[in-house]
């Protein structure tokens, strides 16, 4: 099987990112997106839906970057604080394409940043910025 990705776990309180293989075990159980980013919530079972804590997760789809027609969908999931449970959506737009092109699979977010912040993908660079000038 080629490469899987990565999962970037980015803590935005501490302004530090953990970079982890995505296993292949794993990626043929779950195959990526939803499936993806239910495992990655599934390993966080004590997390309460309305704190810092709990995580945001993106997930890239399995054929997202591949050039398929209309792959270029990312899953996006956290604990939803009306049931506690799943909560998910997905989005388009050349965000999948480009977290596939820095190798990452999944982007989980977790934490509060102190000021409004963005991260950037850059090939095998990720960049977290601070955003000034925004109206709150």
């Amino acid at each position: 099987m080629p490469t899987c990705g990565d999962i970037l776990d980015i803590d935005l309180t501490a302004g530090a990112s953990e970079r982890r293989a995505f296993d292949e075990a794993a990626a043929r159980f779950v195959l990526g997106g939803r499936g993806l980013d239910v495992l990655e919530l599934w390993r966080r079972t004590d997390t309460d839906p309305l704190s810092p804590s709990n995580p945001l997760i993106l997930a890239a789809g399995l054929l997202t970057g591949s050039g398929a027609p209309s792959a270029s969908r990312v899953q996006v999931t956290a604990r939803s604080p009306l049931t506690g449970l799943l909560a998910s959506s997905n989005i388009g737009g050349g965000v999948g394409f480009a977290m596939r092109s820095a190798g990452i699979s999944a982007l989980v977010l977790h934490g509060r940043a102190p000021h409004f912040s963005s991260v950037t993908f850059l090939k095998s660079i990720i960049h977290s910025h601070t955003v000034s000038g925004l109206p709150v």
